[in-house]
């Protein structure tokens, strides 16, 4: 059974975290409670992928819109979001790109759902005037 250690990243990740890493802090942000069997830390030391803050539910749904409302009044770095169209990340990300005109350099958002999912996560981001892109399912 595949579990986060074991399991192939998408090819193009790491590289595009490193560059990342190289502009600004990496900080992850999950819907996934802490204590999790596997960590998040040990996926990324065993990916070789840079280490940042990590942000866990804290008990509410709008936990990411907290985290990055306290990020955008605390840095001056822009963004990179990636995100999950499964989830409510094209939402919260809208919203944050709205609120925080200038601030989000690029919207990434993993393609899990349906067509019609994809379409109404395109229309929505779409006039937000931030670049945005979809990244495949898995790969």
């Amino acid at each position: 059974m595949a579990n986060g250690t074991t399991r192939p990243l998408f090819p193009d990740v790491p590289a595009l975290l490193r560059g990342q890493a190289a502009r600004g802090p990496v900080i992850s942000l999950s819907n996934s409670p802490d204590g999790l069997t596997v960590s998040p830390r040990t996926l990324l030391r065993v990916h070789g992928l840079p280490e940042g803050p990590l942000f866990f539910r804290e008990g509410a749904a709008e936990h990411k819109s907290r985290v990055l409302d306290t990020l955008a009044r605390t840095t001056t770095a822009r963004f990179t979001l990636i995100g999950d169209s499964g989830e409510r990340d094209p939402e919260t990300y809208a919203q944050f790109v709205q609120e925080h005109p200038g601030w989000v350099e690029r919207l990434l958002i993993r393609d899990v759902g349906t067509p019609a999912r994809r379409q109404e996560v395109g229309r929505r981001l779409t006039p937000l005037g931030a670049p945005f892109g979809f990244l495949p399912a898995a790969p």
